[in-house]
């Protein structure tokens, strides 16, 4: 059966791929490729931060492809035509867990797969310390700070290991070399955000992916020692963006951006820009002049394929990079009024 369905979906993408081009036609190419029997092995990861690592990692010993591209929202993400035959061809699947992937058939099919591991509820089981709630729900973001996401590293090596254990030594090595680097990486943002004076360092974005990046890199030594940065950063959308706000939404945002003095607010690649702009609105109404960053975060996807951003290093330099220039103002004065 499963020789069977990887013959029928060949059969749709080389179809769909003689008349598609640009990065569509590439990721069929890439999918069809990695559907088609090798001695790789076949990874497949719930988002591109997953993938990236797999990449890393596995080198040359692994054949892997990405479930939700692109700007799809992964909290949202329903199981489309195909992707059945994704789950059921991949010899392992990475998933972040810990509430990201709640569409109810992809949540299922995830957490009822014998192959299917949970980066997010691996680690918890171990450092559940670590991990953020609110009002009941696990903040699944934990990537937003990369001495949480390095922790990842381990289990990754461990199942491709378990897996391919004549290339166990290959893993553990490129392993190594990523966890050096992410701590570099790591060492390096907060370098980058103690740049900027403590009464500026707050972040308004478009949803919640930025409590983990608040609490590791723009709360003080002190904030972080007795769990009180949270005012570093707030959103108008909750842990999965939604696109509908309240009044009561708006009003909270302005009275933090009043309180605290602050003027810029950032919208994110993955999540429609109303929200903020509803609030820059209701702001000039008032007489407050709040204006929007014109370069994008990245919450909860990469940047598009051949850019920098299109690594799970280079999306969080990315962040870093225009979190300080906005709040230091150092733009130029890019940023857009409405």
């Amino acid at each position: 059966m499963r020789k069977l369905a990887q013959l029928f979906i060949l059969i749709i993408l080389a179809t769909l791929s003689a008349c598609s081009n640009g990065n569509v036609g590439e990721q069929q190419s890439k999918v069809q490729s990695w559907f088609q029997e090798e001695d790789r092995i076949k990874v497949l990861s719930s988002i591109g931060m997953i993938d990236d690592l797999v990449r890393i990692i596995g080198g040359d010993h692994v054949n892997h492809i990405t479930l939700i591209l692109g700007n799809i929202d992964p909290h949202a993400y329903e199981l489309v035509k195909g992707d059945g035959e994704k789950l059921e061809a991949a010899d392992i699947i990475f998933y972040n867990g810990v509430g990201l992937e709640h569409g109810p058939s992809l949540k299922r099919s995830l957490e009822t797969h014998p192959r299917a591991i949970s980066l997010g509820g691996t680690l918890r089981k171990r450092s559940a310390h670590l991990f953020l709630e609110f009002d009941g729900l696990l903040d699944p973001h934990f990537w937003m700070d990369v001495s949480m996401w390095r922790r990842t590293v381990p289990i990754i090596i461990k199942e491709l290991s378990h897996f391919a254990p004549s290339h166990k030594k290959s893993f553990e090595e490129n392993g190594r070399q990523l966890m050096e680097d992410l701590l570099t990486e790591h060492e390096e943002i907060i370098k980058m955000m103690t740049g900027i004076s403590p009464e500026k360092r707050f972040l308004v974005s478009s949803h919640d992916a930025f409590n983990y990046f608040a609490r590791a890199y723009l709360a003080t030594r002190k904030e972080k020692t007795v769990e009180m940065w949270g005012k570093r950063c707030v959103s108008p959308e909750g842990l999965a963006p939604e696109s509908q706000i309240s009044t009561s939404d708006i009003q909270r945002i302005m009275d933090h951006m009043k309180m605290f003095n602050l003027r810029v607010l950032f919208t994110e690649s993955n999540v429609s820009k109303d929200s903020i702009k509803k609030i820059v609105d209701a702001g000039s109404q008032l007489g407050m002049d709040f204006v929007i960053a014109d370069e994008t975060l990245f919450g909860d996807a990469m940047g598009p394929e051949g850019s920098s951003e299109a690594t799970y290093i280079g999306m969080l330099r990315h962040n870093a990079r225009v979190i300080k220039t906005y709040l230091n103002g150092e733009n130029d004065g890019n940023q857009t009024k409405y």
